[in-house]
């Protein structure tokens, strides 16, 4: 168990490709090379105490994910492992739409 600080979520993203009930394909990764930001898929492992946002711990969530690149590889300062999970740490307000 953690403790986030500020207004941010833990979230586990997707390792590969998912297709929903409805046949919506949700990509791992679409990344936008022009702007250097990805947006991603993920899954709710823990909540900040002071997150106000109507998420629940085990909703999946589209998010931007602040990068930048080194070397030609996508580094994620906000990324940490937890057990054998890596999560990544994201602001509240990067999280832009809860998939129902």
């Amino acid at each position: 168990m953690i403790k986030l600080l500020g207004k941010s979520l833990a979230v586990e993203t997707l390792k590969e490709d998912e297709i929903t009930k409805q046949g919506i394909i949700l990509p791992s990764n679409i990344v936008r090379e022009r702007e250097r930001s990805s947006l991603n898929v993920g899954t709710v492992r823990f909540i900040s105490p002071k997150c106000d946002m109507e998420v629940s711990v085990g909703d999946r969530v589209v998010f931007v994910e602040g990068t930048y690149w080194k070397n030609n590889e996508r580094k994620n300062p906000d990324e940490f492992h937890l057990d054998d999970t890596t999560l990544v740490r994201v602001p509240q307000n990067e999280v832009i739409a809860v998939i129902t």
